[in-house]
């Protein structure tokens, strides 16, 4: 049974057969609402049962509202701060607010058959943020990952 979401996902791979994990990343999802004081909250997705499963998918949706945003595969510390400080980062995602069922079908698999594509060695933990703000689409600091938790 796959664990709720996405600020990391382990992946220690344990079988060939695959599952379907379907996250709706937009500033409105219950998923990512705050649980109180402290450190960030975020769900965090074992992909796969017992842990994760080579060639388990992530379907990632973008917002149908019209809400803009870029979702970045970041390392940990810039998943803490709400800033992406890479110089080229990683984009998993542009989500255009076109208002269209725009998906992202993410396969984790420790190379890809794809230059420049997704990859997710075994054990792997992997941090996803959306910087974007009202104001700029290419935001790379705070934005809606720190006004609406989207990490």
């Amino acid at each position: 049974m796959p664990f709720l979401f996405l600020a990391m996902l382990s992946l220690p791979y344990r079988s060939v057969s695959s599952l379907t994990t379907d996250i709706y990343w937009n500033s409105s999802s219950p998923l990512f609402l705050r649980r109180g004081p402290g450190p960030p909250y975020s769900p965090t997705i074992r992909v796969g049962q017992g842990g994760g499963r080579e060639w388990d998918q992530l379907h990632l949706h973008c917002p149908t509202d019209g809400e803009q945003l870029v979702i970045y595969r970041v390392s940990r510390a810039e998943y803490l701060s709400c800033r992406v400080a890479a110089p080229r980062p990683e984009v998993v995602m542009v989500c255009q607010g076109g208002g269209g069922a725009a998906l992202r079908t993410i396969t984790l698999r420790p190379y890809s058959p794809t230059p420049g594509g997704l990859e997710f060695p075994p054990g792997s933990r992997n941090y996803f943020i959306s910087t974007s703000s009202p104001a700029s689409l290419h935001n790379r600091q705070g934005g809606l990952c720190s006004s609406h938790n989207l990490r």
